[in-house]
């Protein structure tokens, strides 16, 4: 590796500590393996490169979910091998893939797009990887409904609220469909979410009050903390300050069982609904 950086063939960055190809030399080889007898050496060789960074980027996500300083940990992760995620994705995304690099490119997306990849992708890139994981899905009901999901979140995040309706609708109908009541739960708690910033808002508590007993029942504590904080906020907005403060509890004391990063947030929920009762009585 020395030596092929001191005839500058290799760079190297001392502030990422990572040795890259000059663009055009990068070029220059991949064309010379597509031409060679070995180009499915390139292919073979593409996979596992694929393989390799859709485990980092688990691993990123899995700090993300952890909280607390895990939160930066993960996020400099995905930060450091952004560039190999997104090759990984031209590499794969390919107009008929063999079948292996289909299920490779789900797992990727998978792995890059939710939770790091919605701080750090565009929302208009987070919908170019999530409809390339949908239509690849094949015989995976489950990989499908979940990016319908976040497909609707990424509308969501661009304010086109019916579209993401849309899809949140298509990934309840799939998850119901196979039995998945992880992805039931989520698909409710993302309509009612949706349709509170649309202003409608007790059809918004009926699908998290649908959601709630589902996220118990299979122990999603984070989701039944969000579904509960949900319903603290829109009985605020109502004028039901003591249904609205006993939401916002029970989400507080889940989340601080789970040591989650949105505990400050519950907090001052929690704070201001009791003062406001406080300021009433």
């Amino acid at each position: 590796m020395d030596e092929l950086v001191a005839l500058n063939l290799l760079e190297y960055a001392d502030e990422t500590a990572r040795l890259s190809w000059h663009d055009l030399l990068r070029e220059f080889v991949e064309t010379r393996c597509i031409a060679s007898p070995n180009a499915a050496f390139l292919r073979t060789a593409s996979l596992r490169h694929a393989r390799h960074y859709t485990g980092i980027a688990k691993e990123a996500k899995e700090l993300y979910k952890r909280g607390h300083e895990n939160v930066l940990r993960g996020l400099a992760l995905f930060d450091r091998e952004r560039a190999h995620l997104e090759a990984a994705f031209a590499t794969l995304v390919q107009p008929i893939p063999p079948t292996e690099m289909q299920h490779a490119l789900v797992d990727l997306v998978d792995a890059a797009v939710p939770y790091t990849g919605e701080l750090r992708f565009h929302p208009r890139q987070r919908i170019t990887w999530l409809q390339a994981e949908a239509a690849r899905a094949i015989g995976r009901k489950d990989a499908e409904g979940a990016a319908l999901g976040n497909l609707g979140n990424a509308y969501n995040s661009l304010g086109e609220y019916r579209q993401a309706i849309e899809f949140h609708e298509q990934h309840l109908q799939i998850a119901r469909e196979i039995g998945d009541r992880r992805g039931e739960g989520m698909a409710l708690g993302n309509l009612g979410s949706t349709l509170a910033k649309l202003g409608e808002i007790q059809k918004a508590i009926d699908f998290w009050l649908q959601s709630l007993p589902i996220r118990k029942a299979i122990s999603d504590l984070y989701g039944e903390g969000i579904d509960c904080y949900n319903l603290s906020l829109v009985y605020e907005t109502l004028g039901d300050l003591e249904t609205a403060l006993s939401y916002a509890e029970w989400s507080l004391a889940i989340w601080q069982q789970i040591e989650s990063p949105d505990v400050q947030d519950g907090q001052q929920q929690v704070d201001e609904l009791r003062q406001k009762l406080a300021g009433s009585a």
